[in-house]
C-alpha cells in the first residue's frame, strides 16, 4: 500500500491465471494488515544500466534503511519487551518484513547469486531461450511496441513483480550468497521511463521468527507441509509477540540460490493423509514421489543441463548449478501463507514444496536448506 492504495504502477493490473479450463468459482484469501505510520512504505528509483540482470543490493538497502529502523523502533516501544523476545532478538530490533514491487509490466525483482557476475549474464541468456523474440511472429498479438515488449511482459509475469524477505536486527536476513536483482527486459526500458523502475518498499515490523532446517532426500520436489506446520505451531505455542496471531500471514524464505519454495497440489493420498489417519504412509508417500517427479521433470525440460555446453558461462560449479540458479529465480525464494482462524489458509489440495535443484545440495550446507519463518498478524489474546 501506498498513500492509501495498492503501490500498482500505471500499467500494472492482477491477473487470476485459471490452468483448468475454467467455468468454476475460486477462492483467494485476502489478507490486509493496518499500517498506521505512513513512513514504513517509500517508492525508490532504480536505474538498469542496461537490459539484462542487475544487482541492487545496496539500493535496495539505502531505501528501506529509514522504514526499517523506524519500525523496528516503534515496535520495541509498542511491545515493551525485555532484552530478549524468546525467538532469539533483542528488544531493539524485532522482526520485520520488507517487501519489494517493482511498478512496472516489463521488469522484475528475484533473489539470486550475488558473488559471481557471470550468474546475471547467464540468467539473461536463460531467459532469452525460455521466451524467445521468435514468439513475436510465431504467435504473439501484442507486438505494437518491438520485439522485445510482449517477451518482457512474459518474463516479468515469470519471475514476479514483488520480492518479500525477513528483516531483523535493522537488516535483511537474506542468505550468504543471495542478493536481490532487478531483472530489466526491455532494451530501451519501459513506456515513457527508460531504464529508471519504480519500487515500492514496504515495511511491516512486528511479529515472530524463527528458522528451520528443511533436509531434501535429493533433488526434486519434496512437500514440507508438515514441516512447515510444525514451525508454524511451534511460533505460535511459545507466546510473547505474535504467538496468538489468528489472522494474518506466515512467510517462509529460504536463504539459499539454488533451491526454492513453492505452492503446489499435494497428490490426493498425500493430502488425506494429513487430513486423517486413514491413508497408510506408504500410499502417501509414493503419492507424493509422483507429483514431486511431475514438477522436477518440468523444470528440469524448462531449464536443460546442456545450456551449460551451449552458452552458460558460470559452469565451474558442476552442470546442475547455473541450472539451479535459473530454477531458483522461476519458482521463488520467498512464499506468504495467510493464516486463517489460526490456522494455515492453505486449499484441501494444497501443499508447501521444497525444491531442491541440485543433486548434491548448495554449497557448505549439503541438501540441509534454512529457511526463515516470520508470523505477522493480529492475536486472538
Amino acid at each position: 500500500m501506498h498513500d492509501g492504495r495498492l503501490a500498482f504502477g500505471t500499467w500494472q493490473g492482477l491477473y487470476l491465471a485459471e490452468w483448468g479450463g475454467g467455468g468454476r468459482d475460486v477462492e483467494v484469501v485476502v489478507t490486509m494488515r493496518r499500517v498506521d505510520d505512513a513512513k514504513t512504505t517509500r517508492v525508490a528509483t532504480v536505474t538498469a544500466p542496461s537490459r539484462g540482470c542487475h544487482l541492487v543490493q545496496d539500493q535496495i538497502d539505502a531505501a528501506i534503511a529509514p522504514a526499517l529502523n523506524h519500525a523496528s523502533e516503534e515496535e520495541a516501544k509498542r511491545s515493551k519487551r525485555s532484552m530478549t523476545d524468546g525467538y532469539g532478538h533483542d528488544a531493539a530490533s524485532p522482526p520485520a518484513l520488507v517487501n519489494l514491487l517493482v511498478r512496472h509490466t516489463s521488469a522484475s525483482l528475484t533473489v539470486n547469486e550475488n558473488a559471481d557476475p557471470s550468474v546475471r549474464v547467464d540468467m539473461e541468456g536463460a531467459l532469452n531461450r525460455i521466451v524467445p523474440e521468435s514468439w513475436n511472429d510465431a504467435m504473439f498479438k501484442h507486438v505494437d511496441e518491438g520485439p522485445d515488449d510482449m517477451p518482457a511482459h512474459v518474463k516479468s509475469t515469470l519471475f514476479g513483480a514483488s520480492v518479500t524477505v525477513p528483516a531483523s536486527g535493522h537488516r535483511l536476513r537474506l542468505g550468504t550468497w543471495q542478493g536481490v536483482y532487478l531483472a530489466e527486459h526491455r532494451n530501451v526500458g519501459g513506456f515513457g521511463g527508460g531504464h529508471a523502475r519504480e519500487i515500492a518498499c514496504s515495511v511491516t515490523g512486528g511479529g515472530a521468527q524463527s528458522v528451520v532446517t528443511l533436509t531434501a532426500p535429493g533433488r526434486g520436489a519434496h512437500d514440507v507441509t508438515e514441516a512447515i506446520a510444525a514451525g508454524f505451531k511451534a511460533l505460535r505455542a511459545a507466546g510473547g509477540v505474535g504467538g496468538g496471531v489468528a489472522a494474518g500471514w506466515l512467510n517462509l524464505f529460504i536463504q539459499h540460490t539454488s533451491a526454492s519454495l513453492t505452492v503446489s497440489s499435494r497428490a490426493p493420498a498425500a493430502a488425506a493423509a494429513a487430513a486423517t489417519a486413514t491413508a497408510t504412509a506408504p500410499r502417501a508417500a509414493e503419492a507424493e514421489t509422483e507429483a514431486a517427479a511431475r514438477l522436477e521433470s518440468a523444470l528440469s525440460a524448462t531449464v536443460p543441463e546442456r545450456w551449460n555446453d551451449e552458452f552458460f558461462t558460470h559452469t565451474y560449479e558442476g552442470p546442475d548449478d547455473m541450472p539451479a540458479h535459473v530454477k531458483s529465480s522461476l519458482m521463488g525464494a520467498s512464499l506468504t501463507v495467510p493464516v486463517v482462524n489460526g490456522e494455515l489458509g492453505l486449499g484441501v489440495l494444497q501443499g508447501v514444496f521444497l525444491c531442491e535443484h541440485r543433486d548434491g545440495g548448495g554449497f557448505g550446507c549439503n541438501l540441509n536448506r534454512s529457511v526463515v519463518l516470520t508470523l505477522q498478524g493480529v492475536d486472538d489474546r
